[in-house]
């Protein structure tokens, strides 16, 4: 499984009709993922930021070069504790896999799995470093639904179609569940790793999509919790 990404990542917000007229246009050049067949799966995501939230500061106000910590979990007991950096235009990521108590154990006593080998051992220093660096601890979860498709011909080139999108702070019990976009939306992510196809640009304005907009989950969750503009569910 790779450990290592670098491509560029391009989001759009859709209504529930684009979404569904934009589907029709590409779906006989996909496949669906491994994880999206029937109705697709639900992601967790806990992002990690310090008391004075410096990364999510950092990040909201786009600068070009900035970097967050993420775990990310699916429908399996994986955990993928990544380093995500955005460059200019171009994403790149940094993991490393691990079981629920290899990620106990690695978050809560700095223990590295000695079964690592050198490149995956590197990663994780890596973000160890990035923790101490910033104080970092889990901060954020968030939760959505996904549907997940790549292209027949190139698995590089990835489609994923988030909706459903809810927040809460970290280990607060009495926190309500908040909103990220109304669950008639969708926020497409087109991930590729050198140039969009022409069939896609014509889909895209075929239906309308003619920006790519700037879009950060983590971002709009916490732009939310300090001005308390929750949408509680």
């Amino acid at each position: 499984m790779k450990s290592i990404f670098k491509r560029v990542e391009r989001k759009y917000y859709l209504s529930n009709n684009q979404f569904i007229d934009f589907l029709k246009l590409i779906e006989e050049r996909l496949i669906l993922d491994k994880y999206s067949k029937g109705n697709g799966y639900t992601v967790n995501s806990v992002y990690f930021d310090n008391e004075s939230n410096v990364l999510i500061h950092r990040s909201v106000n786009k600068p070009y070069f900035k970097e967050k910590l993420r775990a990310r979990s699916y429908s399996d007991d994986l955990i993928f504790l990544e380093i995500k950096r955005k460059i200019g235009n171009i994403v790149t990521k940094r993991r490393i896999n691990l079981n629920n108590e290899e990620y106990y154990n690695f978050i809560e006593k700095r223990i590295i799995p000695s079964d690592f080998n050198e490149k995956d051992t590197q990663i994780a220093k890596e973000i160890l470093y990035l923790i101490d660096k910033h104080h970092l601890v889990p901060k954020l979860h968030i939760t959505y639904d996904r549907i997940a498709y790549y292209d027949k011909d190139d698995s590089t080139f990835r489609i994923t179609f988030d909706h459903n999108i809810l927040y809460k702070e970290y280990n607060k019990e009495d926190t309500k569940v908040g909103v990220v976009v109304p669950n008639d939306e969708y926020v497409m992510e087109i991930k590729f790793e050198n140039s969009l196809p022409l069939w896609i640009v014509k889909a895209l304005n075929e239906v309308g999509l003619y920006d790519k907009r700037s879009f950060s989950k983590c971002g709009r969750a916490y732009k939310k919790i300090i001005e308390g503009d929750y949408d509680y569910v």
